[in-house]
């Protein structure tokens, strides 16, 4: 049986993936600082086969007896600081949290011989592109210091892969939106930020005007995305996981696009909102903040060829479920 170390594991992403691991043939130890996550939500996944600790990144002492105390075979490695806005601001923070972490995570698993890394990047690091959609072998081009701080951990798990005979698989992650209704894990944090999806379907309940970037050289005027489902997400990490058991790769690290397809603008994403919630969202437009990419959408073959994963949820279903979870939410 497997023991998997997850990091940033009660996270919103993090504890999609356990819930997804939850009937695999594994031992999982989930880790986390708790400083934008709830241990709640990683407690409502009962399983005997998983271990919560807290533990930030950052505390070497804990982390070396962590890797001494258990022989890990896999590390899906989560736990970042997310927000493009504030990266601006709290570039130290996001340069110690994405890079410093990273890099210490990297020196353990290899002084504990710990061979195999599941990473997970952003669509971001590709910054403005005139081609799309947008293929791996794009050559890279961050716009804010968040996109290059994962940029950056991609260059060093690369060399670390390579130096150690390890192997690695990289996820460049589209906007991961929805919930998992199941165990009722969706995007709910410390600080109160709300993904697009969760803040339009506030506005529709509360009747609020939405307040959407505007001004955007796109069909509407809006910023386009691939958005996916985070139980979809989820898949493919596992997919991920699986993949380390027939690696017939001749490189040491892949690189994966991971989302769907089809280009939604925000204004495209509003009206299924108002569709599906049956009410109408009055909404009005702000300038584009620095470092907020105009379109992003790529190319998804290689994850489909690779690891026979394709997104199975519609954008239906995925404003469907966040719906059922920010009602959840709201009666706590």
């Amino acid at each position: 049986m497997k023991k998997i170390l997850i990091t940033g594991g009660a996270g919103f992403i993090g504890t999609n993936i356990i819930a997804e691991l939850a009937n695999f043939d594994c031992e999982i130890v989930a880790i986390d600082n708790l400083s934008n996550s709830y241990q709640s939500h990683i407690n409502s996944i009962q399983s005997e086969k998983l271990v919560f600790k807290k533990i930030d990144l950052l505390n070497l002492k804990k982390m070396d007896r962590l890797f001494k105390a258990e022989n890990f075979d896999i590390v899906i490695h989560m736990a970042s600081k997310k927000y493009i806005g504030e990266s601006f601001v709290k570039q130290n923070e996001y340069f110690e949290n994405n890079i410093t972490a990273t890099q210490y995570l990297l020196d353990l698993m290899t002084k504990y011989g710990v061979k195999n890394l599941v990473f997970a990047s952003s669509m971001t690091v590709y910054g403005t592109q005139e081609v799309l959609p947008i293929k791996e072998s794009t050559p890279l081009s961050p716009e804010s210091p968040y996109a290059i701080t994962k940029s950056l951990n991609e260059k060093m798990i690369k060399i670390w892969s390579k130096s150690t005979n390890s192997r690695a698989l990289i996820f460049r992650m589209s906007n991961p939106i929805g919930a998992n209704t199941t165990y009722m894990l969706g995007d709910h944090n410390l600080t109160g930020s709300k993904n697009v999806l969760s803040y339009l379907i506030e506005c529709a309940y509360d009747h609020k005007e939405a307040i959407i970037v505007g001004g955007s050289p796109t069909k509407d005027g809006t910023t386009t995305r691939n958005y996916i489902h985070i139980s979809d997400i989820a898949r493919a990490y596992k997919a991920g996981v699986e993949k380390f058991d027939n690696w017939t790769f001749t490189d040491s690290t892949k690189i994966y696009n991971l989302g769907n397809s089809e280009e939604i603008s925000v204004l495209d994403l509003l009206k299924e909102v108002e569709n599906t919630a049956n009410t109408k969202i009055n909404y009005s437009f702000k300038k584009r903040k620095e470092g907020d990419v105009v379109r992003l959408t790529t190319c998804v073959s290689l994850v489909k060829k690779d690891l026979k994963f394709k997104p199975e949820k519609t954008l239906h279903d995925i404003i469907d479920s966040e719906i059922q979870f920010n009602k959840f939410i709201n009666k706590k």
